[in-house]
Formats: C-alpha cells, sequence, structure tokens
C-alpha cells in the first residue's frame, strides 16, 4: 500500500487550496489512508468508485467552478488510484514468483540460463556444436550457439525452416527428433549441408505445454548420437526449459512493471507543475531504460509552417534550434506519421522508403503521431541499433502513452499562448504597460549588478486626439498599428518597445546613457517624421537615464513623462531630457 499511500499524501497536499482539513480513504470498509482533522465548522464530501471511498471534510461549503475543479482533481486522483493498485499487485506478483524460481535455479536471466544449457550440452554429448532457437508463436527468435573451442555464447541468424524440416516436425509433434544421418532426408535444410553436419539431436523445450525454444546438438560425423544420449540431452534440456520459461516469465513481469510505472510516473507528470522539456526528457529516459531505445525525440508540429520543432531528445547531438520541414510526400518517418495521423514502424529501416538516415547504427525505428481529438500537436520517435526493435507490447504502450503527451504538449502550448496574451498589447502586438514594468524591474537589477546605465524613451503622438477626431478611431488604430511596428523596427534586437498606455509607448534602452538615447530619439522621431508622413504624423519624445534621473522605476517613468509633457508645450515633434 505504499503507492496508494504516498498518493493520498499528494492528494491531500494538492487540496489545500481548497480548505481542505480531512481526508480518510478507505478500501471497502477498511481503512487505507486519513490524514489531518476534522474542522469545527465540517462540510464533509463522499465520493465513491466500486472499490475504493473517499471522504474529504473541508471548512466551508465548496461551489461553482471551485467545485467542480476540486471534482477534476479527485476523478484524477482515482485513475491514478486503479494504476497504482495495478502496479502494487504486479510487484506483489513478482516477489512471489522470484521466491518460487530460486528455488529451481539461481539465476533468472534469460542469457545465463541458455549458457548454462549450452555448456552443459558440450559436457554431456562430447560435440563440438550446439545452438538453440528461441520460439515465439511458432515463429523463428533469436538463435544462440556455442562452440567447445571458446565456449563463448554467441548469437546467430537462423535458417531453421518452421514450416518443414527438422525444426517443423519438433514444432508440429512437440517430440525430440534424431537424426542420424542428415543426407538420407529428404526434406534437408541446405544450410545444414554446407556447414558440414551429419548427425543432429532436435529436443522442444516445452514450458506449461508450449513450446519455447529448439536445443540443438549436432556433429561432423553419421551415427554419433543414440537413444541413451538422446534421453541425457532431453533431461537437461526439460529443466532447462523450466528455468528458461521462468525467466522469461520474470522479465516479462518486471517489464510490465516498469511499464506500468512508467504510466504511473507519465500521470504524476501531467498534474504537477513539471516543466514540460523536463518531463518529456524523462519520459524518454524512462523509455530508454524500459524499451532499451537508444535514440529518442519528440517533436511539436507547426500546422501553419508545416515544420516540427524539437522539444526532448536523447542520444541524437545538434536537434538545439533545428526545424524539420514536413514534406508532401513524406520523407521521414515522423513527417508520415503526422501527414497520415498514424503509427509507422520500420522493422528494418534499410527496407522502409520513408526512413530518412540521421545516425548509421539505427536499423530499426517507430514514429508516433500525437493527436489530441482531430489536431495533431506533434510526434514521437524512437529508434534501436537492432532489426525488430520494438514488439507489439511495446507498440500498443507507445500508442497509450502517445495521448497523454499531447495533451501535455497542448496544455503547454496553451499557457504559453495564455503568458504572451497577458504582456501582450492586442492593438499593436507588442508589449503591454505590466511587461514594460516588469523589464523595467529586470533593468534595474542588472544595472545594480553591474554598474551599467539603461535609458527609457517616453513617446507621445503629437495632436493625436485631433487625428482621432477628424479621420475616426478605426483609422486612428490602424495608424497606432503601424507606428507600434515602425518603432520596433527602429530600436536594436536587445532594446524593448511596448505601448503604454492610449498613444504613449516606451522605449527601454539596454546599456544606453543619456547621450547615445538622445541621439537614437533624434533618429526616431526623423524617421516617424519621413515614414508617417502622409498621415501628419510626429512623435514627442521625454527621456530618462538611470540612475541621473532616478533610482526607482516611478522615477524614472515619471521623468521620461514630464520631459515629454516639455516636449509637446515647446511645439511637439522634439526630443527633451531632464
Amino acid at each position: 500500500m505504499e503507492i496508494i499511500k504516498k498518493l493520498s499524501g499528494f492528494l491531500f497536499s494538492a487540496l489545500e487550496p481548497f480548505n481542505v482539513g480531512r481526508i480518510v480513504l478507505k478500501k471497502k470498509s477498511k481503512k487505507v489512508f486519513e490524514k489531518g482533522e476534522i474542522p469545527k465548522r465540517k462540510n464533509r464530501l463522499e465520493y465513491k468508485t466500486k472499490y475504493w471511498t473517499l471522504i474529504v471534510y473541508t471548512i466551508e461549503t465548496i461551489k461553482g467552478n471551485k467545485r467542480k475543479e476540486l471534482e477534476r482533481i479527485i476523478k484524477d486522483f482515482f485513475t491514478l488510484l486503479e494504476i497504482a493498485e495495478v502496479i502494487e499487485d504486479k510487484l506483489e506478483s513478482f516477489k512471489t514468483l522470484l521466491n518460487l524460481s530460486g528455488n529451481i535455479i539461481s539465476d533468472l536471466d534469460i542469457k545465463e540460463v541458455i549458457k548454462r544449457l549450452l555448456l552443459a550440452g558440450l559436457e554431456i554429448t562430447g560435440v563440438k556444436h550446439v545452438s538453440i532457437l528461441l520460439v515465439e508463436n511458432d515463429r523463428s527468435g533469436f538463435a544462440y550457439e556455442m562452440y567447445r573451442s571458446d565456449k563463448k555464447l554467441r548469437t546467430y541468424h537462423s535458417t531453421a525452416r518452421m514450416k518443414k524440416g527438422i525444426s517443423g516436425r519438433v514444432l508440429k509433434t512437440g517430440k525430440p527428433v534424431l537424426v542420424r544421418d542428415i543426407l538420407k532426408l529428404k526434406d534437408v535444410n541446405p544450410t545444414a549441408v554446407k556447414k558440414g553436419r551429419r548427425s543432429l539431436i532436435a529436443v522442444p523445450l516445452l514450458h506449461t505445454n508450449r513450446i519455447i525454444g529448439i536445443f540443438y546438438v549436432d556433429s561432423d560425423l553419421p551415427d554419433a548420437f543414440d537413444q541413451e544420449t538422446l534421453e541425457r540431452v532431453q533431461f537437461i534440456a526439460n529443466h532447462a526449459a523450466i528455468a528458461l520459461g521462468n525467466a522469461k516469465l520474470f522479465n516479462e513481469i518486471k517489464k510490465l512493471a516498469e511499464r506500468q510505472a512508467l504510466l504511473y510516473n507519465l500521470s504524476l507528470s501531467l498534474i504537477s507543475s513539471i516543466e514540460l522539456k523536463k518531463m518529456l526528457k524523462n519520459l524518454l529516459l524512462q523509455l530508454k531504460k524500459s524499451l532499451g531505445i537508444e535514440y529518442g525525440a519528440i517533436v511539436q508540429y507547426n500546422k501553419e509552417k508545416s515544420m516540427d520543432i524539437p522539444i526532448a531528445w536523447i542520444g541524437y547531438k545538434g536537434l538545439r534550434n533545428m526545424v524539420l520541414p514536413v514534406t508532401t510526400p513524406p520523407d521521414s518517418l515522423v513527417a508520415y506519421a503526422i501527414a497520415y495521423k498514424k503509427m509507422i514502424y520500420a522493422e528494418d529501416v534499410t527496407k522502409n522508403k520513408f526512413y530518412y538516415k540521421m545516425i548509421d547504427e539505427i536499423q530499426s525505428e517507430v514514429a508516433i503521431p500525437l493527436i489530441l481529438g482531430e489536431e495533431i500537436v506533434g510526434a514521437m520517435v524512437l529508434s534501436r541499433t537492432v532489426k525488430n526493435g520494438f514488439d507489439q507490447e511495446d507498440l500498443e504502450l507507445l500508442l497509450t502513452i502517445s495521448s497523454s503527451v499531447a495533451m501535455a504538449i497542448k496544455n503547454a502550448e496553451l499557457y504559453e499562448k495564455t503568458r504572451i496574451y497577458a504582456i501582450t498589447d492586442p492593438l499593436t502586438g507588442i508589449a503591454n504597460r505590466r511587461r514594460l514594468e516588469e523589464i523595467i524591474d529586470r533593468e534595474i537589477n542588472r544595472s545594480i549588478r553591474y554598474s551599467r546605465m539603461f535609458s527609457l524613451l517616453f513617446i507621445d503622438l503629437d495632436n493625436f486626439k485631433a487625428f482621432n477626431d477628424t479621420y475616426g478611431h478605426t483609422v486612428g488604430d490602424e495608424v497606432l498599428k503601424e507606428f507600434a511596428g515602425l518603432l520596433k523596427s527602429a530600436v536594436r534586437k536587445i532594446d524593448f518597445a511596448g505601448r503604454y498606455g492610449g498613444d504613449e509607448f516606451i522605449v527601454i534602452l539596454v546599456e544606453t546613457d543619456i547621450s547615445k538615447a538622445l541621439s537614437t530619439g533624434n533618429r526616431v522621431r526623423k524617421l516617424v517624421q519621413e515614414k508617417m508622413k502622409e498621415y501628419g504624423i510626429t512623435i514627442s519624445i521625454g527621456v530618462s537615464t538611470y540612475p541621473l534621473h532616478g533610482a526607482k522605476k516611478s522615477q524614472l517613468i515619471q521623468a521620461a513623462d514630464n520631459a515629454c509633457y516639455r516636449a509637446k508645450k515647446l511645439g511637439g515633434n522634439r526630443v527633451v531630457h531632464p
């Protein structure tokens, strides 16, 4: 119950803004978790699922949107609770399996079990070569072999025929086969003849009435094996099958637990305040641990520009600030996934026409589109340095994860848009008053730290009220937008231009003294007079410099505003400083 208790503690902390004094979690009638004290003026809320009951005591009655937000958090909690319960059940099963397996064999590593089987095969038969083929659903999987000369475990590409020949007969009957002379067989495998094999024993590795592999012992001499040798080989093969089956089962449960933990951690990340890039990078690192990926990237799709922007990646180098165009027809697996909104898996990248080569050692790759509703927000591409690097369970897991990743990216995108709206003037598209004041505060702190000056230009359009009265506010708004664009283009990229209010604008000139500020102000004034001549627009500018005209934000702005007022009183179209 440790995960569930930690998750409940996390919920209690999350409910603090709702004035929650106490929570109690029960499974059926048994109390699992409780925290806090029941408030004197209590309001009792109760939420139930099939097995779980959550009781929440609040200080006050919760209504409206706040109630909806509370219920959303509790709904997410019950979802995570189900995941946590599955993980704990799997971990318990894992512990039980570990204890039982220890009674049969001391090692649960598949390769170690195979190595011990092959060594035993060499020992009891005296042959020069033995091998084992792992079988998945009557299909050939990994193959291993060992030679007496060095006794090293090697993997190799098996040429065994699963529907006919010796291997086909073992799979069909589930019984061992002894071949005294391969050359006398009608349907002999030409590869076996080419390797000089004459006699052979093939024994099925049976686990829970299912063939999980075939153990081969061969010799370059005819009639090398008798019935007694076959029985000895079968004896060690039977014990090895149990150990191998248990090792495979152990790895499957371990893999399942890791995947459940992956989903659990991802869910926690999505409801926490973790920064998007960091969360996605952690996800890729967890996938590296669970699925063995060596390369991976998550990209965000920009529909307007038809390009992908990498957000997080592992393995790759040089992806920072890179944009990846999405072409038609697709020229990469990522482009295909985005264009057709479906997953594409290249078991062997050399045989897939959509694969775009970036790393020589990559041999298999999968690209999964990140879709929210009907909108595609990006893609996830994962690669391995072996062929057939992902199985069906891997692909299903990735599809499950993809929707959560898509939601995280979309939420971050909406948050960024909201943040930009909060600091942007809606008419002109440049910084608003709030943003300008934030930047001035920042520049004051920077100037204190590095002993440098900065200056403000306080700009007011001359006679703009009369202009609006003559041409109307619609034309006036267009003039303000045009002026804002002109102002932004007239200053350096390190400077900041924003609308302070009405027809008043401020430019923050970074690391600029009074002399350079006056020069910049006059250059801007002349540019406006020239470019906006058709409207008859001129500007008055007041200049202030930190710390000459004030040590505080309000003092600096007021000094520049006063100077601007004097410029207008003097007839406008000029630059004045205190």
